[in-house]
């Protein structure tokens, strides 16, 4: 998946990875598979929103 260089994060997807790496130490799965699908599906929402415009 390639970044384009003018992408920028959103609050919301920053306070995703930062938890996502906290959470990278502790033996807590679900809480990971749950952030990432909510990470792909927030780029899916750009991605649609992108094509859309």
């Amino acid at each position: 998946m390639s970044t384009p260089a003018h992408h920028t994060t959103t609050r919301a997807e920053r306070e995703l990875y930062y938890y996502l790496y906290r959470y990278h130490r502790e033996d807590n799965h679900k809480i990971r598979a749950r952030l990432r699908r909510r990470i792909v599906q927030l780029h899916r929402e750009r991605a649609a929103a992108q094509t859309g415009a």
